[in-house]
């Protein structure tokens, strides 16, 4: 439902002489595949979200496939509050970069935007997540760490 290049000329917002390339790249059509995964530092950034949970992944073709197969992956209660914090933040985030971009001209750091977007997950994780024990710059800098922790604690409750 993201109001991509094209959608925004058809209702006004643009004006009829913009182009419906990608606000980024310039030299591919703007869509939502590209816009959420596909664009390069897009990729990089889903790359570096998972290399931060320990994983490693094969980057799905649609944002509903990444979708379904993020709700499919098990975790502990307090983990999986977090991982599925990520998928929001991470979709946010580029939309409000490429909206900055587009519409005041602001240049996206992209290793800027990668870190922020570990923050942000951090911070709404810990903001929402009811007996969320640790600080947010513990979740950006330790979080194998916590993942464990949560994981052992549970182990060793049963």
């Amino acid at each position: 439902r993201l109001k991509i290049a094209a959608v925004l000329k058809n209702v006004g917002v643009l004006n009829e002489e913009s182009d419906s390339l990608c606000m980024f790249y310039k030299s591919k059509e703007e869509t939502v595949h590209h816009l959420m995964l596909f664009f390069p530092f897009v990729w990089k950034v889903w790359t570096d979200m998972m290399k931060w949970w320990g994983l490693v992944w094969v980057l799905p073709g649609l944002v509903k496939d990444l979708l379904f197969w993020w709700s499919g992956v098990k975790f502990s209660k307090i983990v999986l509050r977090m991982w599925k914090v990520i998928p929001l933040v991470v979709m946010w985030s580029l939309w409000k970069a490429r909206n900055e971009c587009l519409f005041s001209g602001k240049p996206v750091e992209w290793n800027e935007l990668a870190e922020l977007v570990n923050v942000r997950v951090a911070l709404w994780s810990k903001l929402n997540i009811k007996g969320m024990q640790y600080s947010v710059q513990e979740i950006v800098n330790n979080l194998q760490h916590i993942i464990t922790s949560v994981c052992n604690t549970r182990m060793a409750s049963r």
